[in-house]
């Protein structure tokens, strides 16, 4: 059992809102009682902080950070900056992370572990207020909603955690802060199931609708918070595996249970304008990963729709003809989206001396209508994506026939704006899951958190040498008088914390 360091920030995070309200309100003294009762002194101030928990966690994980670093790492995306540690997460061959206290973008995973267990902790105080008795609304009425919802918060934010990191803190409403030990990704992510099921159960008591401001244009009610939880146990359930094998054993059975319950509309607020120009619900990676001067769209994902295209850039740095008639380095696919969602440009503008393989001449401009300017609806969760998790486990249980149905359905992307001929009766296993990653690849691509990378990491697919997740931050052991430790680089290939597979 490790005691806490009384400077550990974690623990000062997770003490009692330090994030959300000012130090100097805050009688810190004594580690083991935080002031919650004070700063959530009324109903009121405890449904209004439950109810912000939502925008304080998206606005810490939407910002730049270890969602696109891990989608460079993943080969979705290619970049060749330093910025965000993406030079040097798409290195090849890969280095290990840099997790000491002077790597220069530590803040990478840095601040998305800070601020998870930060905005756990606001949701955890509350929760723990209304089970010790505290009554929201008129004898308690609003409790059981507010109970559901803060039940999706925790398993949500848990289990963002565990899909990141190697290990971390399982922090509930009832924790003892006093002392913690690091549980590893499987158990966090058990933890955040109980969660999910949690805020199922709290939902099913009754209806109810929370603040039309907790979700920018969302509706939140029980019957979203249900089908939302369902599908997150789904996600958690697949994308937890480091490795195939992993992924063969995933229970597949409760991951189409839960998926045939979850959403049946795409989920995510809707964006009010730009983060530089003072606006408030925006998706940051999403500028730095479609913006022309910054990351682009990696040769591997042309190659998806385009076989006759290289999927490595070529060697010299010069673009070929790949198609007679066609300019240099121009892909062509029977699918759609090549044209509607890629954009191809001439011209790289990344430094060759920092290698050719970040080249690539194709952008995603998918979103420049709306995302792009903080608009529209910022995708969290596609109901596509959970369709996806319906066809991936009939085809692992065997049932060809359903999974083939969902691809050919004429209403859901792969058609609707693929336009892909179907997929024939008695394909097989193998061909049905190469075109569900497929769909993941193309139709999901940048949205979730991650999607693309833990994707690859469990189809043993992501490059030798790459960490399969990421490390306790260093500032953080360091803190804890912890020994700082590290994943990735081909040396350390070992199918558990470093890739010792490859896509090429």
């Amino acid at each position: 059992m490790k005691t806490f360091n009384r400077y550990s920030l974690i623990f000062l995070l997770m003490l009692g809102l330090v994030t959300f309200f000012s130090c100097e309100d805050l009688n810190v003294e004594n580690l083991n009682n935080p002031d919650t009762e004070r700063v959530l002194g009324s109903a009121e101030d405890a449904r209004n902080v439950l109810e912000g928990s939502f925008l304080t966690y998206w606005q810490s994980f939407k910002q730049t950070n270890i969602h696109i670093t891990s989608l460079v790492a993943a080969d979705q995306f290619s970049c060749s900056w330093g910025n965000f540690n993406m030079r040097w997460s798409s290195a090849e061959p890969r280095i290990p992370w840099d997790n000491t206290v002077t790597a220069p973008n530590d803040q990478v995973s840095e601040n998305f572990w800070n601020w998870s267990y930060a905005a756990l902790s606001q949701v955890n105080d509350v929760i723990r207020l209304i089970q010790d008795g505290m009554e929201i609304g008129e004898g308690g009425s609003e409790n059981d909603g507010l109970l559901a919802y803060g039940y999706f918060m925790q398993g949500w934010i848990i289990g963002n955690i565990g899909l990141a990191f190697d290990k971390g803190f399982v922090v509930k409403e009832y924790t003892d802060l006093a002392t913690l030990d690091f549980q590893p990704y499987q158990e966090i992510m058990d933890s955040a199931v109980v969660s999910m099921e949690n805020a199922i159960a709290y939902a099913a008591k009754g209806s109810f609708e929370l603040s039309s401001t907790v979700i920018n244009g969302v509706t939140v009610d029980d019957a979203l918070i249900s089908g939302l939880a369902h599908s997150f146990i789904a996600r958690f359930l697949a994308l937890t595996p480091r490795n195939k094998a992993q992924n063969d054993a995933v229970n597949w059975q409760k991951v189409l249970d839960h998926a045939n319950l979850g959403i049946t509309e795409d989920f995510g607020p809707q964006g009010d304008g730009s983060p530089y120009e003072g606006a408030t619900w925006w998706d940051e990676n999403i500028i730095y990963l479609v913006n022309p001067g910054w990351a682009r769209i990696d040769n591997r994902i042309i190659n998806l729709m385009d076989p006759a295209y290289p999927k490595n850039y070529w060697a010299d740095g010069v673009a070929q003809v790949v198609h007679t008639g066609m300019n240099p380095g121009e892909a062509l696919s029977n699918d759609a989206r090549l044209l509607s969602d890629f954009e191809f440009l001439p011209a790289v503008d990344f430094r060759p001396e920092r290698g050719y393989w970040h080249f690539t001449n194709y952008r995603c401009k998918r979103f420049d209508d709306n995302m792009w300017l903080g608009l529209g609806t910022l995708h969290e969760f596609r109901a596509y994506e959970n369709e996806l998790y319906k066809a991936e486990a009939a085809a692992m249980l065997g049932q060809l026939d359903v999974a083939v149905g969902i691809l050919n359905n004429a209403d859901l992307p792969r058609k609707a704006r693929g336009e892909l001929d179907d997929i024939a009766a008695g394909a097989s296993k193998d061909d049905i899951l190469k075109a569900i990653f497929y769909e993941r690849d193309i139709e999901l691509i940048a949205q979730g958190f991650l999607l693309g990378f833990y994707d690859m990491r469990r189809r043993d697919m992501l490059q030798i040498g790459q960490y399969l997740h990421y490390p306790v931050p260093g500032k953080e052991l360091e803190t804890l008088g912890l020994e700082i430790y590290t994943f990735g680089g081909v040396s350390k290939a070992d199918g558990v914390n470093t890739s010792n597979g490859g896509w090429f």
